[in-house]
Order: C-alpha cells, then sequence, then structure tokens
C-alpha cells in the first residue's frame, strides 16, 4: 500500500507538471492572438482563453482528488537530508529573491503605501531566504526550532506580492490575466503555509500541503512558461517583469521538488479516530 501511494503520487506530479505546460501554451496563444493589452481581456468566444480556463480547472481538481487520495496519509520524520534537487531549486529561488528585492527597491515608487508595502515585502524576503536555509541544511536544522520559527515569514512574503500586483493600478483589476496571477499567488502562499504546519508537527496537514502544492505547480507554471514565451516572441500582454516571471518559476519548481520529494518519503496510514476526527474539522 505504501508503494502504491508513492507511486501515485509520481504520477500526480507528472499529470501537474503536464498541465501546467498545456495552461503555458494555451495562455501564450490567447495573449499572440486574441488579447487586448491597453483592455487587458481576451476577446469574446476566444478559444485558446477556454481552453486555458478548462486546463486551469483541471488542474484544481487534481488537487482536489490528491487530497481526498492523501485524506489519511500522515508522514513518517525523517532523517535525511533535503534532496539535492531541492537544494537547487532552494537556491535558484534564493536568488531570485535578491534580485526581486533589489530591483524594488531600485524602483520604489513615492507613493507612501507602496513604499511600506515595499519595505515589508523586502523584510518578509530575507525572512524567507532564512526559511529556505533551514531547508537546505542538516536534518537536525530542518526540524529545528529556527526551521518552524522562520516558516511563517514565506506566506506573508506572498501575501505582500499578492498586495503589490491587487493594486497595481497600470494593470486592469478585472483582467483575468490578472486574476490567473492573484490565484497563483494564493495557490503559493497556501502552500507555504502547509508547510509551516507540518514543520509544527500538524501531520493531518499533509493531504492539503500535496493539494497546495499541485495547484502552485499548475498556476505558477502556467503563468512563468507562458510569459517566458511572450518575453521570446515579444509578444506584449504578460505585465510581468522578468525578475517577477523568475520568482514564479523558482517558486513552481520548488514546489514540484518538494512533491517528488514527497514521493520519496515514508508515509503512513492514519487510522480514523473520534480525536483526529475533531482536529480536521478545525482545519
Amino acid at each position: 500500500m505504501e508503494r502504491n501511494r508513492k507511486t501515485s503520487l509520481v504520477y500526480i506530479t507528472c499529470a501537474a507538471a503536464l498541465l501546467a505546460l498545456l495552461g503555458a501554451f494555451f495562455m501564450f496563444l490567447g495573449l499572440s492572438r486574441d488579447f487586448t493589452p491597453s483592455l487587458g481581456y481576451f476577446e469574446k468566444g476566444s478559444l485558446p482563453a477556454i481552453l486555458l480556463y478548462a486546463t486551469l480547472t483541471v488542474g484544481v481538481g487534481l488537487g482536489a482528488f490528491s487530497w481526498m487520495y492523501f485524506h489519511r496519509t500522515r508522514p513518517v520524520q525523517s532523517s535525511h537530508e533535503a534532496p539535492f534537487c531541492t537544494k537547487a531549486a532552494g537556491a535558484f529561488l534564493i536568488a531570485v529573491l535578491l534580485w526581486c528585492s533589489g530591483e524594488d527597491l531600485l524602483h520604489i515608487s513615492r507613493s507612501l503605501s507602496h513604499w511600506g508595502l515595499v519595505l515589508i515585502a523586502d523584510l518578509f524576503a530575507l525572512l524567507f531566504i532564512a526559511s529556505l536555509a533551514c531547508d537546505m541544511g542538516p536534518s537536525s536544522l530542518r526540524s529545528g526550532p529556527l526551521a518552524a520559527f522562520s516558516s511563517f515569514f514565506p506566506p506573508f512574503y506572498t501575501a505582500a506580492q499578492l498586495f503589490l500586483l491587487y493594486f497595481d493600478v497600470t494593470f486592469a483589476t478585472n483582467s483575468p490575466i490578472k486574476i490567473i496571477y492573484e490565484l497563483m499567488y494564493i495557490a503559493f502562499m497556501f502552500t507555504f503555509t502547509a508547510r509551516a504546519g507540518l514543520l509544527l508537527q500538524r501531520k493531518s496537514i499533509y493531504p492539503r500541503y500535496v493539494f497546495s502544492l499541485i495547484c502552485a505547480v499548475v498556476l505558477g507554471g502556467t503563468v512563468s512558461v507562458s510569459a517566458l514565451l511572450c518575453i521570446f516572441t515579444g509578444i506584449p500582454g504578460h505585465h510581468l517583469s522578468l525578475s517577477r516571471i523568475l520568482l514564479s518559476l523558482s517558486i513552481t519548481v520548488y514546489a514540484l521538488c518538494q512533491l517528488f520529494a514527497l514521493a520519496t518519503e515514508n508515509t503512513e496510514k492514519e487510522a480514523p479516530t473520534a480525536e483526529n476526527t475533531k482536529e480536521e474539522q478545525y482545519e
């Protein structure tokens, strides 16, 4: 049974990556053919846009299926270090976080609210880096109190990025592209929140963590890959700087590596009891 769960998670992860690439293709096709950058909307009845929404819906549905499939699965405490792919993805994410923070400070607005939000985001970025450094360290550091404490800050960083995007007046508020970007940051936020719960030994969060990772891979991969294709082909409309594209790509790759790492870790199936059923109701 344990081997079946690991194999199933590998298949689900590959399906999520495939959906991300498919969504990126449809998003790129829609931006290149049926999108008006000045308005921020697809043309009415755009087939690529319809296929994009359908692909993202299937991706979220895949995450919901995984939540139910791993509903009783609980992680077993591991003494192993993080896999090499996770460390490499973490190092890439650290470099991108430093780049984004420096770019924000160089292009900071005179608006007091924007100025304050950027400084808060940069502060959380440094704490985010501390969390990643703990995750890339030895097993004693990964499961220590410093890792648990620093794990609270990645969700705050992604929330700050969400607010910066939401208050961007140069981007139409109801634009479907902007809404997809916002959903991506929400998926990132849920992912890091669930990871913080696991570091606090709340093992019942495991199925929610898998769900959040899958949504992050599908949404983040769709956004980042399509935006990179737009940059390489000179197509406007994605409305993201290169640093923000690489930020979404690096978090997506990190989430993908976390999914593959989960597939190699040992888990156990928890029998339903009155106590853990009551605990799940409050989560």
